[in-house]
């Protein structure tokens, strides 16, 4: 899975590695953690809300609405290139 294809197309295009980079060094190290954990940043495996709340001591809701929270973050911060 791959975190780029959640911004919008035009966004997407004009996005690189290093302004992702960018992007998330702008999360706090909570949120930039739920993104690693449910993207596979380490290791390449995707975790499930469950194991992500495990991973980060709250309830697989509470994982969800901080990934949620996080990707609202990441996308608006990305679509300020356009």
């Amino acid at each position: 899975m791959n975190i780029l294809h959640l911004l919008p197309g035009e966004v997407r295009d004009r996005v690189n590695r290093g302004r992702v980079e960018e992007i998330l060094s702008g999360l706090t190290e909570r949120e930039r953690r739920a993104i690693e954990l449910r993207f596979g940043f380490e290791g390449g495996k995707s975790l499930s809300y469950e194991k992500m709340g495990e991973e980060l001591g709250m309830t697989a809701m509470g994982a969800m609405k901080l990934l949620k929270k996080s990707l609202k973050k990441v996308v608006d911060s990305a679509s300020d290139i356009v």
